[in-house]
This record gives structure tokens, sequence and C-alpha cells, in this order.
């Protein structure tokens, strides 16, 4: 088909004006042709008429279009899943062997009305002979692949062949698919519903002390066992030592089961935790239904050696509580009629008591921390000279009763729920008052804020973190209150084992830890887990982590 922009009336009008043109010039007005022969004026005109018309023509800037018709069959692109989970079923010789064969004939039958092109996908997307050997398959990378190589071609449809396992890319039903004809999927592999219970994950604290209950949560997942039953079981050097049994509510089911651990035994601590199926049709795969983790017990059989001048029912307050952990072993003597050598223990606690300088230089030394509890007894122009965190600017050593509450922003451990609840609603303190603080604090109790009255600290840490203060008396009542309320003493027994423990923590051990594998096979996921706690080696979960992975040039 031939066709111009120029239309009809353009060149009519282009015709008119050039015969107008030529036969004026030649027939009308011009004189000095009247001698000239017929034919020969009629030969001039007719030139002058064609080229004044062709040159007006031109001057439009025509062109001619040329449509041809040309028949192209439609592109049909197979996406073949190669990966080797395809022959991991009972079926793998017909898909080495036969299916081969089969996706062979049709490609032959389908050429007849398609142009078919034919892609492996697993670790990338190419050209191949199907090999079934990709160690995994990513879905996801087919729909990138068509819109950036067939977004402008004759599509006629897409075709994906797999058995919808992915691990890697991006879960399929979730991303936006961008594709110019249909997109159609045949499903291969095991067609069949098996049940299966698998261990997703175990969450755990990797250190612990002797005694202590440590956390633990298991998170597995079901398939196709609605109204069945399972049993978790833990056991720890071949003795259970948890189990439980949960009713499946849905096929597709996922459970966290939250329980403590405890062990003395120090070192590297061994648990194996083992799923089962209660019903007389068992499951088929029974890989995934153990796992094993590990909690490194430290060994921290610590001594505390307690002085004080003067009976008061703190003393066994802080006795009773400390006590109670296996690995603290506490002698509570009168500072005056002590003969034990200071520095053999690992924790000194003053109570309303001094001591010389001598043997304050040999903590010093030595690197032992020192609990000051100052109250009415206690003389205060020693404790300014004994160290340098604070000093009292008033000897006289006036008290007040006042309300005490927790500082939020302190960090160096967490106080449980049950004991933010027990200072919350705990009887007032004898606080000591007129002091200055002389160097960095990390403050964890603060008096209440009044109307006439600002908050000062009443417990807080040494910044090096090798002295802890109490500028208050009477912490027996919260003791006593608590008992009235929870019938127990298990709140103020954890206040008081945490600040202990956090004295005699080692400030040295790593308190961050990255856990992956040292080795990966070819086509693995690179999985990092991270971990980090507080100086009582207590699991953190709020703080942000920046991961840089580099390769090897």
């Amino acid at each position: 088909m031939i066709s111009t922009s120029i239309s009809f009336f353009y060149l009519f009008l282009i015709c008119f004006f050039s015969f107008s043109l030529s036969f004026t010039l030649y027939f009308f007005r011009e004189k000095r042709l009247k001698d000239l022969p017929s034919s020969l004026k009629f030969f001039l005109f007719f030139f002058r008429f064609s080229s004044c018309f062709l040159i007006l023509i031109l001057l439009l800037n025509p062109y001619i279009e040329n449509k041809k018709e040309v028949i192209e069959k439609p592109l049909l692109v197979i996406f073949q899943d190669n990966s080797l989970s395809i022959t991991a079923n009972s079926d793998s010789s017909f898909y080495k062997s036969e299916y081969i064969e089969l996706i062979s004939d049709f490609k032959s039958n389908i050429e007849k009305k398609f142009n078919v092109e034919f892609l492996l996908f697993g670790e990338k997307i190419r050209k191949d002979s199907i090999s079934f050997d990709d160690k995994f398959s990513n879905i996801s990378s087919i729909f990138n692949y068509s819109e950036d190589v067939f977004s402008n071609v004759n599509i006629g449809g897409y075709l994906l062949l797999s058995d919808g396992i992915f691990n890697k890319g991006k879960n399929p039903k979730y991303i936006e698919k961008k594709l110019n004809a249909p997109l159609y999927c045949l499903a291969l592999g095991d067609t069949n519903k098996l049940k299966d219970v698998s261990i997703h994950s175990i969450n755990y604290n990797k250190i612990g002390f002797p005694g202590n209950d440590l956390p633990v949560e298991v998170n597995f997942k079901v398939h196709n066992l609605k109204g069945e039953k399972v049993k978790l079981t833990l056991r720890s050097r071949k003795k259970i030592v948890h189990q439980k049994i949960i009713d499946i509510e849905n096929n597709d089911f996922l459970k966290s089961v939250f329980f403590y651990v405890k062990s003395n035994k120090k070192g590297l601590n061994k648990f194996d935790v083992s799923l089962s199926l209660l019903s007389s049709n068992p499951e088929k795969n029974l890989t995934n239904n153990n796992s094993s983790f590990y909690i490194d017990i430290v060994n921290t059989e610590k001594n505390i050696l307690m002085l004080y001048d003067f009976p008061h029912p703190d003393i066994v307050s802080f006795k009773s509580a400390i006590q109670l952990d296996q690995q603290y072993q506490i002698d509570v003597e009168r500072n005056a009629d002590s003969s034990k050598d200071i520095q053999k223990y690992d924790l000194v606690i003053l109570y309303q008591c001094e001591l010389s300088e001598s043997d304050v230089k040999k903590l010093s030394k030595k690197n032992i921390p020192i609990w000051y509890v100052i109250g009415q007894k206690s003389s205060l122009s020693e404790i300014n000279s004994m160290q340098k965190t604070i000093y009292f600017n008033d000897l006289k050593n006036n008290s007040d009763e006042l309300y005490i509450d927790v500082n939020e922003s302190f960090q160096k451990f967490n106080l449980e729920d049950d004991v933010f609840e027990m200072i919350n609603n705990s009887p007032p303190l004898l606080i000591s008052k007129s002091f200055s603080v002389k160097k960095d604090i990390k403050i964890l109790l603060n008096t209440k804020n009044t109307i006439n009255s600002k908050k000062d600290p009443v417990c807080f840490f040494s910044k090096d973190g090798k002295e802890c203060f109490l500028i208050s008396e009477g912490i027996w009542r919260w003791r006593l209150n608590n008992f009235f309320q929870k019938s127990n003493h298990d709140s103020f027994n954890k206040f008081i084992i945490q600040i202990v423990k956090n004295l005699l923590i080692d400030k040295k051990r790593d308190r961050f830890r990255i856990n992956h594998e040292s080795v990966y096979e070819f086509g693995e996921s690179l999985i990092f887990s991270a971990e980090l706690y507080n100086e009582n080696l207590e699991k953190i979960s709020n703080q942000e982590i920046k991961l840089s992975l580099k390769t090897q040039e």
C-alpha cells in the first residue's frame, strides 16, 4: 500500500497554480513567442508546468509510505525448573528419562503454531539442556527476566514447569507480575499432601549461670496435620527435662513453645529437642524433627564479704537474697571483729561501715568491687576519704523518708516487670541527703519527683562498674512488703541478685556474638544471626546492628 501525507485539495491547488502560471507565460502575455511553432510552445508549456508542479510538491516535504504485511507466528516461552527438588521424590527416574523425552516431543509439535523459546531456571535463567542439578530455584526471577527481554515481543503465552518449591528470591504470591501474555503453570513432582512436622528455629541464651532459669523458645511448623497431636521433648544428657503435647489447630500451623531450662554443670551443656507425631500414620520425613543447642554455663563461684558496725534488719535481707543463688558464698561479720583477708573475696559490701585506707588500696589494686550502703550510722567524713565518686557536703547526716522510682534509661541490666512493680509499690526508704556527684555515674534508682523536690540518685554505679552506692537504709521494708503482697520474696531477691551479679560480672567479656557457618556449600544461602547481651549477660533485643559483608578479590 502506497500513501502520501499531501491531501487531494493541496494537489489540486498546486496543479491549478502551475497550469495558470505556465499558460500565462506561453499563451497569454508573451508575444515574443508568437512566431514559434505550436508544437514547441506546447512542449515548453508542458515542461514549465511539470517543473513548477514538482517543485511545489517537493516544498511540501512529501513522503511515500509503503506498507507490507508479514504474518509471524507468536512466541511461546517455556520456563523449565532445573533444580534438584524435581528429582527428590520417588518418581525421580521418570523425570530423568521419560519426562525429558515428553518435553522434546511437545516442543516439536507446538513449533507448527508457535516459535518456542525454551529456558531453564534455577541458579540462573539460561538456554541449556535439562539436567535437574541446580542447587536452588528462584521462581520470582522469571518475571523480571520476562519484563526485560520479552516486553516488545509478540508473545503467545508463558508456560512455567515447576514443583513450586523456591528457596531464593521473593515469594511469587506477593510480587507484582507484569507480563504481556497469559502465564500457564504445570505442577511437577509429587502432588500428594504429605504430613510433616519440623523444627523451624530455637531461640535461647547462649550464656548462663549455674542454677539459674534460662529461657528457651522452640518454634516449629506443621503441614497437613489438622486435628493431630505433636509431642515436644527436651533432653539433657539423655534425661527428659521438659515435655509437652500440642494440639494442631490448622493444616498449616506455626507454634512457639516457651519454657525454662536449668543446669549446674559448668561449661557447654547440650540440649536435644525432638518432635514426634502422636498418630498411627507417621510422617515420612523425620530428618527435620530433631535439633540441638548448646548453652555455656559460666563458672562464676564467687565469695562475698559483708561487713557492718551495727546490727540492722537490712543485713539479714541482703544475706537471705544473696545466698539463694548457688554461685555465691557470702560471709557476714562485724567489722571490728573480722579477721578475714578481704583480698580473697570477689565483692565487699560495706553496710554503714568503713575500711582503712590500706584495705581500700588493696581492693582497688586487685579490682575487687565495693558496694557502699550508706545510712544514719555511716561516718560521712570517712566515706568521703574512701572513694572519689561522691562527696557529702553536710557531715551531720540528715535523712528524710522518701519514695523511690526506677530510672527508665538505665541499661546495665534489665529489671523484670514484677521488680518494677515491687519498687513502685514499696514503702519509703530513709535517704541520706546533701551529697554531690564527682564522677560519671549510672543511676538505677531515684527519689520520686514531687512538687517540692527534684529527683536525686539513691542507687547508682560508678562508670567503671567497680563501685555501687545505696544511699539509704530500711530496705528490709521492701522485702517484708513483697511477702505481704505476693506471699514470697522473689521480686526482692531478684533485685538484690541483679546488683550483685553486675558488680561481679567480667566487664571485659565479649557481649556481642555473631553466628554463622564456617563453610557453605555452593548455592547455599548465607544466614547470619547476632546476639547482644547487657552487662549481666541478659539478651537485648532492641538494638540496631549494622552488618558489612565483603568478598575476597
